[in-house]
């Protein structure tokens, strides 16, 4: 899963905040299913769920490091969600920065980045008529400073 940083300042002392992956969000290679399957990968790093799949490997959080201005907040936002198929879909997307728990995107606004924290991230993944092999979607993080 990709991030990508789309900046909005609303005060001219804030700095950029700069993403780093240091985990990529995984699903695991799914299997082939005719009927609709889903799986929740887990932010908190518990692991995931799903009802009935079948899993080559195992599903992973994503971690992405913000560096920034430690006297400016943040919101976050997740757009421009690809999985690549018209079979495929992936929501509900959940998080934790900071020990907060985020339930929804847009966020609310956030404590400042500051040396580096890491926002972990989660989200469901539902299939149907796909072949075996792995997904790899696509999102971009949006971090609006202010």
């Amino acid at each position: 899963m990709g991030a990508l940083l789309h900046p909005v300042t609303a005060a001219a002392t804030c700095q950029s905040v700069i993403i780093s992956e240091v985990q990529r969000m995984d699903f695991a290679t799914l299997e082939t299913s005719s009927s609709p399957k889903d799986i929740t990968v887990n932010y908190d790093g518990s692991g995931y769920t799903g009802s009935g799949v079948v899993l080559i490997g195992s599903p992973s959080r994503g971690g992405y490091q913000l560096v920034g201005d430690p006297t400016c907040t943040v919101s976050l936002d997740i757009e421009n969600i690809s999985t690549g198929s018209a079979n495929v879909t992936l929501d509900s997307f959940k998080g934790s920065y900071q020990n907060l728990t985020i339930n929804s995107f847009p966020s609310s606004v956030l404590p400042a980045p500051g040396a580096g924290s890491v926002l972990y991230l989660g989200a469901k993944m539902t299939y149907q008529n796909v072949p075996e092999g792995p997904i790899s979607p696509t999102f971009d993080l949006v971090v609006n400073y202010q």
